[in-house]
């Protein structure tokens, strides 16, 4: 159990970024506990597999404290809903004063705003959720030191094979199996990348995308299904070491080759946005995004980030519903391909905008914004 910030200290995969956040903190909020799964895809089953989990973080000769004292639990995993609806029971019978837990969600943008709205619709009280602080999250000071960084880096006159690229990711599961058939439909206008395969059965993909369509379009669950049979896919085996040094810190000759890059992270399915190592490296290998996440552009850009909305008309992040927002993603990627050739795309991208991306994460700017946020946040709770 890690309790203390010395005890965090000798964690590997903890940020020196959130040590010196957690050092700074008011004499009115205790440090309690850090949780990060080594795997970091942490899904539980069910309500009684979650609570032997949170049973380890959230020690209970430490809750009963939260009669008088504000306890700050740091939350390293990915939040699934399912995750935050049972921490939410499980707290509610745990603790004295659920509104005196404080959790850091440091991979997650808009949680807060989310688990508000649950609290008000079920008419109950609830813990307090930091979150968007993307500089405390555990992989981001690892990739900026590791990555190879020219600060004197220059953007300028891109040459593209082709118009996209999708990384699927190196631990398969059903939205990923079905992403990638999905972004499969514009064969051959993009590089897809699947290093695991697919997880699902056949049977349990068209179960999947009957239900995510809705039940209402039978006829794109069939060319799915298709295109699941043919697809090409390019897979790299490479042990989670080499992932890291390869795909994430290294600069891929392919992806120098991709117009666009479909951002699988800030978000899937979540009704919030995650953001990781993975966002930084987008901006650092100067890609211009395609993020799939819920409002994934509006939390960018509160962290400074800029995009030419131009060029590609973002509108698609604004829609809630998961398949609904991946059709209108669709819809403009279309639309790019029908009315650019790649030749076309290098001479309209805005290179500025790249450019200042790539600055702004080499420079740190980003930094002060988050941790920023994070502390107005903190300050308005205490």
């Amino acid at each position: 159990m890690i309790r203390t910030i010395e005890d965090l200290k000798k964690q590997e995969l903890v940020s020196e970024s959130l040590i010196s956040f957690l050092t700074s903190l008011p004499n009115t909020i205790k440090f309690s506990g850090w949780s990060m799964d080594p795997e970091y895809y942490t899904y539980y089953k069910n309500y009684n597999d979650a609570v032997m989990s949170f049973e380890k973080m959230f020690s209970k000769d430490l809750l009963p404290k939260t009669f008088n004292e504000k306890l700050l639990f740091v939350y390293d995993d990915i939040l699934y809903d399912s995750t935050v609806n049972y921490l939410h029971t499980w707290l509610s019978e745990q603790v004295c004063n659920i509104e005196n837990i404080i959790i850091l969600s440091t991979p997650t943008y808009n949680l807060s705003e989310w688990y508000q709205k649950f609290c008000n619709l079920n008419l109950t009280k609830g813990f307090k959720i930091i979150d968007g602080a993307l500089v405390l999250h555990s992989t981001c000071d690892r990739l900026l030191k590791n990555y190879s960084i020219d600060k004197n880096k220059k953007c300028q006159n891109l040459n593209f094979s082709y118009y996209f690229d999708w990384y699927g990711g190196t631990k398969s599961d059903m939205t990923r199996d079905f992403l990638t058939c999905w972004f499969g439909q514009f064969d051959p206008y993009g590089y897809l990348e699947y290093s695991s395969g697919f997880v699902s059965t056949v049977k349990e993909f068209d179960q999947y995308l009957e239900r995510i369509t809705s039940f209402s379009d039978r006829q794109k669950c069939d060319d799915l299904l298709a295109i699941r049979k043919t697809i090409n896919l390019n897979h790299t085996d490479i042990s989670n070491f080499d992932v890291w040094n390869t795909v994430l810190i290294n600069n891929n000759d392919i992806g120098k080759k991709c117009a666009f890059h479909i951002m699988r992270e800030p978000g899937l399915t979540f009704p919030w946005i995650l953001l990781t190592e993975k966002v930084l490296k987008n901006f650092l290998d100067m890609r211009v995004p395609l993020p799939i996440g819920f409002k994934s552009i509006t939390a960018l850009e509160t962290l400074g980030f800029k995009f030419d909305h131009n060029l590609i008309d973002y509108s698609y992040q604004n829609e809630p519903i998961f398949y609904n927002r991946l059709v209108k993603l669709s819809n403009e990627i279309y639309r790019i391909i029908n009315n650019y050739t790649l030749e076309e795309l290098s001479k309209v991208f805005n290179y500025d905008v790249i450019q200042h991306n790539y600055d702004w994460v080499i420079n740190e700017k980003y930094k002060s914004l988050a941790i920023k946020q994070t502390l107005k946040q903190l300050n308005s709770i205490t």
